[in-house]
């Protein structure tokens, strides 16, 4: 018996998810003004980076002023982090970059139909008085 009130809760909380969408933290696009998961990651992916570049830096001061020393596997851990983290940076940018250079509204709704649009292109080609 429980179970189907198990099973009306779950399909409740489906559809309430689908209707409202699940809230996901992202960064406000300057271009349309509205939350962008290609600028959100590009943060994210910016701000490793610079984690993975500030370790790397504290760790040469700290290998010069002799206050520790990493081992060969460690700094090779560290390097391969921050090629990762610099590959996910550039991953990120061309999303970003791609939908950011876009020609106008990226929206699949159009106000005619492609195949009106087509026969207008086709009445225009074959009207020579009109150019």
């Amino acid at each position: 018996m429980w179970l189907e009130a198990l099973k009306d809760k779950w399909i409740a909380f489906i559809n309430r998810m689908n209707r409202l969408g699940i809230p996901v933290p992202t960064v406000r696009d300057p271009k349309t003004g509205k939350g962008s998961i290609t600028a959100a990651l590009v943060v994210f992916s910016a701000g490793l980076f610079g984690i993975c570049i500030l370790f790397m830096l504290a760790s040469a001061i700290a290998k010069w002023a002799g206050l520790f020393v990493l081992t060969d596997a460690s700094i090779v851990q560290v390097k391969t982090a921050a090629d990762y983290s610099f590959q996910f940076l550039l991953a990120a940018l061309g999303g970003y970059l791609g939908r950011y250079m876009q020609k106008g509204d990226s929206s699949l709704s159009s106000e005619e139909s492609p195949t009106q649009s087509k026969n207008q292109a086709a009445q225009k080609a074959d009207d020579p008085d009109q150019q």
